[in-house]
């Protein structure tokens, strides 16, 4: 607890069988502990198009869209599948082009190389926000799907992560 910056713990099941509330006690003495429920599995999406390529140099994306999801529901993060991981990447903004295509704006892509990362990337949808078969998905809490940090080039894996 005495280093500065942010320490990640794999593999958490070991630890928290062996040690009952750790992540309570920890914080008790002043860590800053919270879990997050992390891996999104293929089953919990749907495909709903595919992004281009960057438009202008402040990160914006151009968007293809294969379903007409946004007109149904909102939701505040999209998903692309990066080296075979679910990544969850929140919307800043987007603003249609035409009936199929879309500008998008993610947080933490700024730049026109930032954006670049996303060409020909497939994007998903959390089927959690869509009405499905006249039953409603409630959507998730305030807990992250998904972890991804392009400034730290890590992935955060496992059942649960500790941060």
């Amino acid at each position: 607890m005495s280093a500065d910056g942010i320490s990640t713990i794999h593999n958490i099941d070991q630890i928290d069988r062996g040690y009952q509330d750790i992540d309570k006690r920890l914080n008790k003495l002043g860590a800053r502990i919270t879990p997050f429920v992390i891996m999104i599995t293929r089953e919990e999406l749907i495909k709903i198009g595919q992004f281009n390529k960057p438009h202008g140099i402040h990160g914006e994306i151009s968007f293809s869209f294969t379903d007409d999801v946004f007109d149904r529901t909102d939701c505040p993060y999209i998903v692309c599948e990066i080296d075979g991981i679910f990544v969850p990447f929140y919307i800043e903004e987007y603003r249609f082009k035409s009936e199929m295509t879309a500008l998008f704006k993610l947080e933490d892509v700024d730049t026109d190389s930032d954006a670049r990362v996303f060409t020909n990337l497939d994007v998903y949808f959390p089927k959690s926000y869509l009405e499905m078969e006249g039953e409603d998905y409630i959507a998730p809490g305030d807990y992250f799907l998904g972890i991804y940090s392009r400034r730290q080039t890590s992935w955060y894996l496992g059942g649960k992560l500790y941060i």
